[in-house]
C-alpha cells in the first residue's frame, strides 16, 4: 500500500461542480454577494379558469382582476386572428395588485427595475403583471405581454410549422408588442419619431437591432411595425412575422416586402417618417427656444420636476450617473446642483424611490419636501429637509399601495396621496398630526397627480373618467382633469379637446387659473384654464412635445408662491428641464371643447358581477419543469491525460414561483467521479429556507515517496478522489434589497477512495500511469454551522462592479472528528469618476483553533487568479518546484488562515457610451491596472510580515500588472492578465486568464 506524502501543498481540484447554494467550508467560491429579493408580503393565490387562461391572482376574484380576465380573452381573440393560430393549451397569467407586490415575484431570477409592468417567460410559459389602478394601462400590458406568448408560440421548435429559432432583435419582438398593444395612432411614439427627425437620426434597422441602448426599441420599432402596415397592407404584419420566425429579418425584408436589402426598407422608412411625422413639426418651437433650459448640473433624463414655493429650487428625478436615478436639488436660476435628497438603491432611510409616475411636494415655507418610497416592503412617504437633504422622517402607508402623488395642504396639516388598494386607484388624505389615513373617493376610476387650489378648497387631478370611458364595456378614454371639492367630494371634469390626453394639472398663485399637459393636436404641451371666465389657453408650442417617461408621468410643476413653470421637454432622446416666468406663462387662447360637469360619484363594478367562465379555485402548488440542460459533455486535457466529462440539470418550480427543486450530475472521467446534487428552495416567505443533499467527489494531488518511483522517472504524482456527502440547510432573512442574514447548518462526512492512479513525470513529461491502493486518513464526520452578515451596495458595469461598496462576514464552527471555528470577512469599495473607476479589495479567510490545521481538510491557496495573480499553481510546480510540488515557494502559499489586499484601476473602453470611451456595446471591453498581495500561514506557521525576493518563509507575496475583460454577448466574462510576480525573481512575467466577472 502505498503512502502519499499528505503536505500543506496539497492541490484540490473539483470533479463535480455543485451550484452555489451547497456551502462546503473553507470554500472561498461560496462567498457571495449580490442584491435581494425580499417577500415582505405572503401572497395567498387563487385560480381563475376562463377559455383561454390560467389567472393566478389575488385577491380572490376582486373587480379589477375579473375586468383583466375578459379584457384578456379580448386580446386572445384579437391576436389569434392576425397571427393565424392559437397558444394550444391554457395560458398561465399571475396577477400582482401592486408593483411592489410583483418586485417580489419569484417567478423570475433577479430584480425587477421600476419600468417593468409586466414580464413573459418562456420557460415556464407564464406572463407575470402588476395592476395598476389605470385600467387603460393595465389593458396596454396585458395585450403588449400576450403578444409575447404568441410570439414564444411560433419559436418554439416544431410550433405551427417553424422548425427554426432565429434571435430576432428588440426592436422587432418589443416593437411590435407595442403596435399591436397601442395601434397606429400611439402619441408618445410619434413624439420619439418627430425628435428623431428633428436631430437627423431616424434610425435603420442596423441601428435599431445593434444599438438598442439608444434607439428605444418599444418606440423605433412600434413606428417601424406602423410604416410596414401603412406601406404593405395589414396582411403584411403576419407575412413579416412568420417569415422571420423562421429565417430572421433580413429575409423577411426580401420575402414578404419584396425589397433587395434592408437598406432598402431603411430608405423608404425614413421617407415616409418624414411625410407621417414631419409636417406636425411645422411653425412648431425647438425646445431650445421655449422657457430657460437648466442643464448645468449635469444630470441626465431629468423626471417629475417640482418647484419650491419660492421659485428657488427645483427637485428632479435626474441620472447623475449611469447607475442610478437620484432625486437631486437643482437652483431653478443657474441649472446648477444644490444637493441630493435620495437615490435609488444606495439610500439608507429607505429601498426605493418611486418615480415613473410620481413626483414629490414641498412645503409652502420651501424648507421641507415630501416624495414616495419603499421601505421595508410598505408604501412611504419621506421628508426631507432643504437645503441639506437630510431625512426627517418616513411616514409609513401600510394601507395605500403604489403611492405615486403627493401633495401638501396649503395650511401643512394634510397631504393628498394617489395610489391603489386591491388594485383599484383612489385617493388618500394623510393627517400629518396623526398619521392617520381615509380614502376620499370609492369608485373605480384612476386618479393621479393631487395637486390643492390656494384656499385649500379644491383638489385638482388626473383621472379618466369622462365621456369616452365605459367601464361597462372596458372602454377606457383618455386621462382628464378632475377638479373636487374637498368638503362635498363633488367631482367635475374638464377637458380642453375631445381624445386629449391631461395630466399634471397645477393651480396659480391666485387660484384663478390652473395649468396642465394635454394633448389635444397630438403633440403634448402646457395649457392654461381660466377658473373665471371658462377658457383654454396654450402656453408651449413646442415641436416635440413636454412629457415624462409615460403618457401620464408626472411633468410639469407651478411655483405656489412666484407662478413659474417648470416642466421637462424630450428633446434627442432624452428629457431635459425648462423654466418659464410666470409673466411668459398666460398663453394664447385656443377654441377647444369646454368644462363638463359630471356626478359626484358612479357605481362602477365592472362588466359582471360573476366570474367570467369557468370558476375560482384556491391555489395550491404543484412542480413543473422549468428547464432541463442538455447533457453536455466534454473532453479535458492537462498534464495528467485526457478525460471525457459531462454534466445535466433539471430545475422544477411551482407556478407562482415559492418553491424550486434542482436536480445536478456531473462525470468526469470515470464512474467514481459521479456526483450529484437535489435542492429544494422555499421563498414564499420573507425567511427563505432551503435543504439539500449531496454526493461531491474532489480529486486530491499528493507526491509519490521517492523512493518508490521506477527507474527513468523523477516524479509521481497519486490522484486520489476525496468524497464528500452533504446534507445542508440554510435560511437567509434580508433586512432589505441590500442586507440580509444567511444561516448554515450542515453535515459532511468526508472520506477518501482506496485505490488511486499515480502519474510518473520525468523532467516534466508525463511517462506512465498505473493504479496502486493508497492509504488514506480516517473519515472525517463534521457538524457544521455558520452565520454570515452581507451587505451589498454596489452598482455594476459590463465587466465588473463599478461604483458603490459590498460587505461580507462569515462565522462558523465544525464539531465532530474535529473541532475548529471558521471565520470570513471580504470587503469591497468601487469609486467612480467617468471614465475611470478605482476598486479596492480586503478579505481574510481562516480555520482557528483545534483541527484547524489537521492535513485532511484541503488549505486555501492564495495563488488562485482570483486572488494574487502571477502565482499559478501548474506555473509554480513547473518553474521553482522544477517539476516537484513539493517546494517552499509553493508551500508557503498553502494555509489554513490567508489574508489579501486588491487594488484595481479600471478604465472601461468599449459600452454604451455612458459606460465605455467608445459606443461599441457588441464586446464591451475593460482594461485594468492591478496590484495584488497576500500571505498564508497556519497555526504553527506564523506569518513573517517583511519584504524579500528571496526569503523561503511565510511572507507575503506581490504582484502587479494589466488585465483586459471581455463581456462575451452576456455569457460569461473572459479576463486575460499579464502579472509581474515579485516574489518569483526567476519568473520575468506570468499570463493567465479566468472566465468570471471582475471583483
Amino acid at each position: 500500500m502505498v503512502t502519499p506524502v499528505r503536505t500543506a501543498q496539497s492541490y484540490v481540484r473539483s470533479a463535480a461542480i455543485l451550484v452555489a447554494l451547497l456551502l462546503l467550508p473553507g470554500v472561498l467560491s461560496a462567498q457571495e454577494f449580490g442584491r435581494n429579493k425580499v417577500s415582505y408580503n405572503v401572497l395567498d393565490f387563487s385560480v381563475l379558469t376562463t377559455d383561454h387562461f390560467l389567472i393566478y391572482h389575488y385577491p380572490k376574484e376582486a373587480p379589477p382582476v375579473l375586468d383583466a380576465a375578459h379584457l384578456l380573452e379580448r386580446w386572445y381573440a384579437r391576436h389569434a386572428e392576425l397571427f393565424g393560430y392559437g397558444l394550444g393549451g391554457r395560458q398561465k397569467v399571475i396577477l400582482y395588485d401592486n408593483f411592489s407586490d410583483f418586485q417580489q415575484t419569484n417567478t423570475v431570477p433577479g430584480l425587477i427595475s421600476a419600468g417593468e409592468g409586466g414580464v413573459t417567460e418562456s420557460a415556464g410559459n407564464r406572463i407575470i403583471i402588476a395592476l395598476t389602478g389605470v385600467p387603460a394601462d393595465d389593458d396596454h400590458v396585458l395585450g403588449h405581454e400576450l403578444v409575447h406568448a404568441f410570439q414564444f408560440q411560433a419559436l418554439k421548435p416544431g410550433s405551427v410549422g417553424f422548425s427554426a429559432t432565429p434571435s430576432l432583435p428588440l426592436w422587432f419582438v418589443e416593437g411590435q408588442a407595442e403596435y399591436l398593444s397601442l395601434g397606429p395612432d400611439d402619441p408618445l411614439t410619434a413624439m420619439w419619431m418627430r425628435d428623431a427627425l428633428l436631430n437627423g437620426e431616424v434610425p435603420g434597422v442596423g441601428d435599431m437591432a445593434g444599438r438598442p441602448d439608444k434607439y428605444f426599441p418599444y418606440r423605433f420599432g412600434e413606428a417601424m411595425w406602423g410604416f410596414i402596415e401603412r406601406k404593405w397592407g395589414h396582411a403584411a404584419l403576419r407575412g413579416f412575422f412568420d417569415e422571420a420566425a423562421v429565417h430572421g429579418v433580413d429575409s423577411a425584408v426580401v420575402g414578404t416586402l419584396h425589397l433587395g436589402k434592408t437598406s432598402d426598407l431603411d430608405a423608404l422608412w425614413r421617407e415616409d417618417a418624414m411625410a407621417t411625422y414631419g409636417p406636425a413639426t411645422s411653425g412648431r418651437q425647438r425646445p431650445a427656444e421655449t422657457g430657460r433650459t437648466l442643464s448645468a448640473f449635469g444630470g441626465r433624463t431629468s423626471l417629475g420636476p417640482a418647484i419650491s414655493p419660492d421659485g428657488k429650487l427645483i427637485a428632479v428625478f435626474s441620472q447623475v450617473d449611469p447607475f442610478s436615478l437620484s432625486l437631486a436639488l437643482v437652483d431653478a436660476s443657474t441649472g446648477r446642483s444644490a444637493g441630493r435628497l435620495g437615490a435609488t438603491g444606495s439610500d439608507l432611510n429607505f429601498d426605493a424611490l418611486h418615480f415613473i409616475n410620481a413626483a414629490g411636494a414641498w412645503s409652502r415655507d420651501s424648507r421641507r419636501f415630501a416624495f414616495p418610497v419603499d421601505r421595508d416592503g410598505t408604501n412611504a412617504i419621506a421628508i426631507a429637509e432643504v437645503p441639506d437633504g437630510r431625512v426627517q422622517d418616513v411616514i409609513p402607508i401600510p394601507k395605500v399601495r403604489d403611492i405615486s402623488g403627493v401633495a401638501w395642504s396649503p395650511d401643512g396639516t394634510r397631504m393628498a396621496l394617489t395610489g391603489t388598494e386591491d388594485a383599484s386607484a383612489g385617493i388618500w388624505m394623510l393627517d400629518l398630526r396623526t398619521k392617520g389615513v381615509r380614502r376620499i373617493t370609492t369608485d373605480r376610476a384612476a386618479y393621479l397627480q393631487p395637486s390643492w387650489s390656494p384656499d385649500g378648497s379644491t383638489l385638482a387631478f388626473a383621472t379618466d373618467s369622462g365621456p369616452r370611458t365605459n367601464r361597462v364595456a372596458l372602454v377606457y378614454g383618455p386621462m382628464n382633469v378632475g377638479l373636487m371639492d374637498v368638503e362635498s367630494g363633488r367631482i367635475q371634469v374638464l377637458s380642453v379637446g375631445a381624445g386629449a390626453t391631461h395630466v399634471d394639472p397645477q393651480f396659480s398663485p391666485d387660484g384663478r387659473s390652473l395649468y396642465f399637459v394635454a394633448s389635444p393636436d397630438g403633440i403634448p404641451d402646457v395649457f392654461r384654464y381660466d377658473r373665471d371666465g371658462a377658457r383654454f389657453y396654450r402656453v408651449t408650442h413646442v415641436a416635440t412635445g413636454v412629457s415624462g417617461l409615460t403618457r401620464i408621468s408626472p411633468c410639469l410643476s407651478v411655483a405656489s408662491g412666484t407662478g413659474e413653470l417648470a416642466f421637462t421637454v424630450f428633446w434627442k432622446r432624452d428629457y431635459e428641464v425648462h423654466v418659464l416666468p410666470a409673466e411668459d406663462a398666460r398663453g394664447t387662447e385656443v377654441s377647444y371643447e369646454g368644462a363638463i360637469t359630471l356626478p359626484a360619484t358612479e357605481a362602477e363594478t365592472g362588466l359582471l358581477a360573476g366570474t367570467p367562465a369557468g370558476a375560482v379555485t384556491l391555489y395550491h402548488p404543484t412542480f413543473e419543469l422549468l428547464s432541463a440542460s442538455a447533457a453536455n459533455v466534454g473532453v479535458t486535457l492537462d498534464s495528467f491525460g485526457a478525460a471525457v466529462g459531462g454534466s445535466a440539470e433539471l430545475t422544477f418550480q411551482d407556478i407562482v414561483g415559492d418553491h424550486l427543486v434542482d436536480v445536478q450530475t456531473e462525470i468526469n472521467g470515470t464512474v467514481d467521479t459521479l456526483g450529484g446534487q437535489v435542492f429544494y428552495l422555499n421563498t414564499r416567505r420573507r425567511v427563505a429556507w432551503g435543504i439539500g443533499i449531496a454526493h461531491q467527489p474532489e480529486f486530491e494531488y499528493f507526491l509519490l515517496d521517492p523512493s518508490l518511483l521506477p527507474p527513468d522517472t523523477d516524479t509521481g504524482i497519486i490522484q486520489q478522489i476525496r468524497y464528500t456527502e452533504l446534507v445542508e440547510a440554510q435560511a437567509a432573512y434580508p433586512f432589505s434589497e441590500n442586507r440580509r442574514l444567511e444561516l448554515d447548518l450542515s453535515y459532511s462526512y468526508i472520506w477518501w477512495q482506496a485505490t488511486s492512479p499515480v502519474f510518473y513525470f520525468s523532467s516534466g513529461q508525463l511517462v506512465s500511469q498505473s493504479t496502486v491502493p493508497v492509504a488514506s486518513p480516517p473519515p472525517l464526520s463534521l457538524v457544521h454551522a455558520g452565520v454570515a452578515y452581507v451587505g451589498d451596495y454596489s452598482f455594476n458595469g459590463y465587466t465588473e462592479p463599478l461604483k458603490g461598496y459590498r460587505y461580507r462576514f462569515d462565522l462558523g464552527a465544525d464539531e465532530g472528528s474535529l473541532f475548529f471555528l471558521t471565520t470570513g470577512a471580504d470587503v469591497r469599495e468601487y469609486l467612480y469618476a467617468r471614465p475611470l473607476g478605482f476598486a479596492v479589495r480586503l478579505l481574510e479567510a481562516g480555520r482557528w483553533l483545534g483541527g484547524a490545521d489537521n492535513p485532511s481538510l484541503s488549505d486555501y491557496y492564495i495563488g488562485d487568479p482570483d486572488l494574487v495573480r502571477g502565482y499559478d499553481y501548474y506555473s509554480m510546480v513547473s518553474n521553482e518546484g522544477a517539476g516537484n510540488a513539493d517546494a517552499a515557494q509553493i508551500n508557503r502559499l498553502f494555509g489554513s488562515r490567508i489574508a489579501v489586499v486588491k487594488a484595481e484601476l479600471r478604465l472601461p473602453v468599449l459600452g454604451n457610451g455612458d459606460i465605455g470611451l467608445i459606443p461599441f456595446p457588441y464586446l464591451p471591453t475593460t482594461l485594468v491596472a492591478f496590484f495584488d498581495a497576500g500571505v498564508a500561514w497556519t497555526g504553527s506557521e506564523a506569518p513573517v510580515l517583511t519584504w524579500s525576493e528571496s526569503s523561503l518563509a511565510r511572507i507575503p507575496v506581490f504582484s502587479t500588472g494589466a488585465a483586459v475583460r471581455f463581456n462575451l454577448l452576456g455569457a460569461a466574462i473572459l479576463e486575460i492578465y499579464f502579472a509581474w510576480p515579485f516574489q518569483r525573481p526567476t519568473v520575468p512575467g506570468s499570463w493567465g486568464f479566468q472566465v468570471e466577472a471582475g471583483w
